[in-house]
Formats: C-alpha cells, sequence, structure tokens
C-alpha cells in the first residue's frame, strides 16, 4: 500500500492505494476540526443519512455488503443512546468503503467518495479544498506515469533499431 499526503488548508491527510482505489485518511481530517477524531467519526456513522449513502454506496460497490444489518443499524441510529464505531459497522455490514487500521500510524481510511462526503458533513468549504487538492495529486501521478510510459516506448524504439542493426550487420535481414 503506497503512502502519499495531500496538503489541505495546512492539514496533512493521508492518501493510500487499496485494491487499486483512493483511499483517505479521515481521521487526519476529522483531527482538524476536533481533539477527539475518533469521536467525530462515530457521530459521522450514526447519522442515519450518512449511513443511507454509506448503504448506498456499497449496493453499487461489493456485492457482498450485508444490507439486512445495514438496515438494523440504521433504525437503531433513531435513538439518542445509538453510538456505532468503525469496526462494528465493518464487521456488521462487509462493507469495503472504510476502514480503521489500529496502531501509532492508524486511522480510519474511506474510499474517496465516501471522504468527500464526510468532509461535506463537517464542513462543506473543507470538502471543496480536499477536492481540488485530491484532483491535483491525480493529475501530478498522470503526467508522473505518462513520462514512464513514454520514456518505455522510447527505449523500446531504441532496442528495436539496435536489434535491426545488428541484424543487418550480421546480414540476417
Amino acid at each position: 500500500m503506497s503512502k502519499k499526503k495531500i496538503e489541505v488548508k495546512g492539514v496533512s491527510v493521508s492518501v493510500v492505494k487499496k485494491d487499486g482505489f483512493d483511499f483517505i485518511c479521515i481521521t487526519d481530517i476529522a483531527r482538524s476540526f476536533s481533539k477527539r477524531p475518533n469521536d467525530t467519526i462515530k457521530n459521522y456513522l450514526r447519522n442515519s443519512s450518512n449511513i443511507s449513502f454509506l448503504a448506498e454506496w456499497e449496493n453499487i460497490h461489493n456485492p457482498s455488503f450485508k444490507a439486512v444489518n445495514m438496515n438494523r443499524f440504521k433504525m437503531e441510529s433513531t435513538s439518542n443512546a445509538f453510538i456505532l464505531s468503525v469496526s462494528e459497522w465493518v464487521k456488521g455490514t462487509g462493507v469495503i468503503g472504510i476502514y480503521s487500521v489500529s496502531g501509532r500510524y492508524g486511522g480510519t481510511y474511506a474510499h474517496k467518495d465516501i471522504a468527500y462526503q464526510f468532509c461535506m458533513w463537517l464542513n462543506p468549504s473543507f470538502y471543496l479544498y480536499v477536492v481540488k487538492e485530491f484532483d491535483r495529486l491525480k493529475q501530478e501521478e498522470q503526467k508522473t506515469d505518462n513520462f514512464y510510459l513514454n520514456k518505455m516506448f522510447d527505449d523500446s524504439l531504441q532496442i528495436n533499431r539496435m536489434t535491426r542493426k545488428m541484424l543487418e550487420d550480421r546480414g540476417e535481414i
């Protein structure tokens, strides 16, 4: 898993690739708005509208999503005493769009679609900056990828020319 950082309004936010998808550390984002980022994420998860959004995302992207269990969480979310952690959500529903890593360099990571929605819920202004910075990161990656593809193509042409010259020198062509 490669880890990159984007800088959003003075906040360093980790971005990782997992299974070919970009995941953004929403703990980094929540930390910039709260001294208790895990509680902020739990508050996000306890909101029935957010649960509905997460369920729709999973329905689209995850054939193993356990929607029946999601309905239980959604019904429980009407209670003021309801609290939902990321690990409970993952274990109960088999989601793939959000996950937590424990330990010193851990955090909660969400697929970029979910991270965007989390930002919108948390602070619409910050959301706009996250989208802009993430797009900039993707453009930089594209430039780098294109550079290496062009380099590989040029190298391939050079090798073909050298091989052809060698074959001509030997009289095989």
